[in-house]
């Protein structure tokens, strides 16, 4: 039974970043900026304290790409960097009201892709995945951390 539930959330998983990629995708196109930037844009609203090494660590995206990225939206008027006052190598990516119009359009797609996946799916229920993904996730953050020691 559990090898076939993995299996299973495994395809679902598989599935959604698909068409959250998709969604992305079209996203793009209809603002005039290219996947990279939005996925980035996308984050950096998500996140606070944010820096390139958390977008490559955790969207798992290489460096290049996020680099480029990041350069073209701050060349765009999209984010300010600036560098850390303790540490140089790192820089500190700040969103610009400029931005808040493509992630706000981003969103509303996100929510409509989220509530067609949960269509007929009661609130109790939805809190109950969540809190089992939460764990899985948990459970392989501490697994990678193992392997790093």
């Amino acid at each position: 039974m559990r090898e076939e539930s993995i299996g299973k959330i495994l395809y679902i998983a598989s599935k959604g970043r698909e068409r959250y990629y998709k969604t992305l995708e079209a996203c793009s196109l209809e603002k005039g900026i290219s996947k990279q930037e939005l996925d980035v844009l996308v984050f950096l609203d998500q996140h606070s304290n944010n820096c390139a090494c958390d977008v490559v660590n955790a969207r798992g995206l290489s460096k290049a790409y996020v680099s480029k990225a990041i350069f073209k939206l701050q060349q765009d008027g999209f984010i300010t960097v600036t560098r850390d006052t303790q540490d140089r190598r790192y820089q500190h990516i700040t969103l610009n009201d400029k931005a808040k119009d493509i992630i706000s359009y981003m969103k509303e797609k996100q929510k409509k892709m989220f509530s067609e996946l949960t269509k007929d799916i009661n609130e109790e229920d939805l809190e109950v995945f969540f809190k089992v993904v939460s764990q899985m996730i948990s459970n392989l953050k501490i697994k990678e951390s193992e392997k790093n020691v």
